[in-house]
């Protein structure tokens, strides 16, 4: 009897096994491709940061996908359930406030509305990141960015410092670190330090320079462990007070231009300091917080005596708020005192403020543990020093973003804890592998 041979068959052949079916290969490649279209999806929304209730809608959508995966990222749950709480608070001060201060229902709603945007994103984001990874998450959330300017930015005076810097700094250190490239992460912060420089943009060309300094500093050995996590942000700390020397330096002796240098010499000259001079808001913050101590809710509209209490603030720094933009900007039609940690606490009280501190404790803690692991990457290092920066001179609307993004992808992954020979690569729990490997190690 004639033995016809395995291949000819259409067996395996001898030696070979036979290749199995992948049941979960199909639910992989559609859990891949709405976590990538999600990415780039909520980031579309900048720089139209009043549009957030699509990335709202979207994320609250598949709520049931990520709201298991909180568990999975240090923080996560408490941030939710302390932002919710925020949002239930900003709505009874609004309450109480209603006997001497008139109430909006819209401005209820969008401060609402902002702060169950950015909970929202954020879950939504991670289980993204426990899909794809975190640098392809990043990266494709900077796409998105670049994709909504059409749509918003504003081209006409200064396009670098008012729509492109960031979407494009987001995407270029994103594809970094996704590529594991570490001297391109260098460059290209140093790149876009040089542009922004050039383009009238003193704080964003610090905050490059300052994330190109530290990159570089990773090479020098760092003690590791968490009893040092938060000395090394002591270090960033130390490292961005130098910068903004530097920068002040280059400044007033006019290397970044003669308008620049004589606008910051008035801002000095005005308050004896270039961050105080350049936020006069810091004033009216101060004044309205100590008039008020416990918010005034997200849906109340500011009085004749807050404006009046706010004006006093500022004017003790040296500014002259009579020029209208104390009336049509900061108090029309609610409050806006050009910082995130203003905004929120005058908008939704102490719980809100509690929420907040947590919320950026546990993001700070993200990062300090990349700092002693010598892992941080330029884009969470950029992210991490703008939202210092904009805790105290960037209004809440205007952060709404790259705050978000922060969160996203820094919170720490607690099965990365686990020791080395017993967790899984990258976000991603251990099970099948991922549709193809990214270039670089998701983390």
């Amino acid at each position: 009897m004639t033995t016809i041979p395995a291949a000819l068959r259409g067996g395996p052949g001898p030696g070979l096994t036979p290749r199995r079916a992948d049941p979960d290969r199909g639910r992989r490649a559609l859990e891949f491709a709405v976590a990538a279209a999600l990415c780039v999806a909520i980031g579309m929304r900048y720089p139209r940061y009043d549009d957030i209730l699509f990335a709202a809608a979207a994320s609250a959508i598949i709520a049931p996908l990520w709201l298991s995966t909180l568990r999975r990222y240090q923080g996560a749950a408490t941030m939710l359930l302390l932002g919710l709480l925020a949002i239930v608070s900003g709505l009874l001060i609004t309450g109480f406030a209603a006997g001497d201060h008139a109430v909006s229902s819209y401005l209820a709603t969008m401060n609402s509305a902002r702060i169950a945007g950015i909970l929202l994103s954020v879950g939504a984001l991670l289980w993204a990141r426990s899909i794809i990874g975190t640098p392809r998450m990043a990266s494709l959330y900077g796409l998105g960015m670049v994709f909504g300017l059409p749509f918003g930015a504003s081209f006409e005076t200064n396009p670098w410092k008012f729509g492109l810097s960031v979407p494009i700094a987001i995407l270029l250190l994103g594809l970094s670190w996704w590529a594991g490239r570490r001297w391109l992460d260098i460059v290209l912060l140093i790149a876009l330090s040089l542009i922004s420089a050039a383009n009238d943009s003193r704080s964003a060309a610090a905050m490059f320079l300052m994330a190109a300094a530290i990159v570089t500093m990773q090479r020098i050995p760092v003690a590791r462990g968490r009893a040092h996590a938060w000395w090394a942000l002591g270090r960033m700390a130390i490292v961005g007070y130098l910068v903004f020397l530097l920068a002040q330096a280059a400044i007033l002796e006019g290397y970044l231009g003669t308008s620049t240098e004589q606008r910051s010499e008035a801002q000095i000259e005005a308050s004896g300091s270039l961050i105080l001079g350049g936020r006069p808001e810091l004033g009216a913050t101060v004044s309205l917080l100590f008039h008020q101590p416990g918010g005034y809710g997200s849906g109340s509209s500011p009085s004749m005596t807050d404006v009046l209490v706010a004006k006093s603030g500022m004017s003790s720094l040296g500014y002259d708020p009579n020029n209208g933009y104390v009336e049509r900007y900061m108090f029309s039609p609610g409050f806006e005192v050009h910082s995130i940690i203003g905004d929120v606490w005058i908008l939704f009280g102490v719980v809100g403020l509690v929420w907040l501190i947590i919320t950026v404790g546990f993001a700070l803690f993200g990062v300090s543990s990349r700092l002693t692991d010598r892992r941080i990457s330029g884009l969470e290092l950029y992210l991490g020093i703008r939202t210092v920066w904009d805790l105290f001179f960037s209004p809440l609307p205007s952060s709404l973003v790259t705050m978000t993004l922060f969160f996203a992808v820094v919170l720490v992954n607690r099965a990365r804890a686990t020791p080395p020979a017993s967790r899984p690569t990258g976000d991603r729990p251990a099970g099948p592998p991922l549709p193809h490997t990214p270039l670089g190690s998701p983390s």
